[in-house]
């Protein structure tokens, strides 16, 4: 499990480096994620893969052109239906990765 925290960690502060704005955001997402986890009783396995998931939530940013992520202002529809892909995206990314425990898309 080292391994793969590391390595959301590490896809975590890509996206996070994409926009100065946002520097720290995954980790102080998974950071939370993981003391609200562990205040609801959750197992430790589970808390673990919360906390993965925080560094992982905003991965599918990637996928958005930096035209839309950066500009000042308010987004048109058009740029606004491209920041609502961001999690389909994500969850694209991340779907090879077994070990998450997730088939097909849908959690096993």
């Amino acid at each position: 499990m080292v391994y793969f925290h590391q390595f959301a960690e590490s896809l975590g502060n890509t996206v996070d480096a994409k926009d100065p704005l946002t520097f720290n955001h995954s980790q102080e997402v998974a950071q939370i994620s993981q003391v609200m986890a562990r205040a609801m009783a959750l197992s430790e396995s589970t808390v673990d893969l919360i906390h993965l998931a925080g560094h992982l939530h905003d991965i599918g940013k990637i996928g958005i052109p930096d035209a839309i992520l950066k500009k000042q202002g308010r987004l048109n529809r058009e740029e606004w239906a491209w920041i609502k892909r961001h999690p389909e995206m994500g969850a694209k990314i991340v779907r090879p990765v077994t070990s998450f425990g997730v088939k097909g898309g849908v959690a096993t």
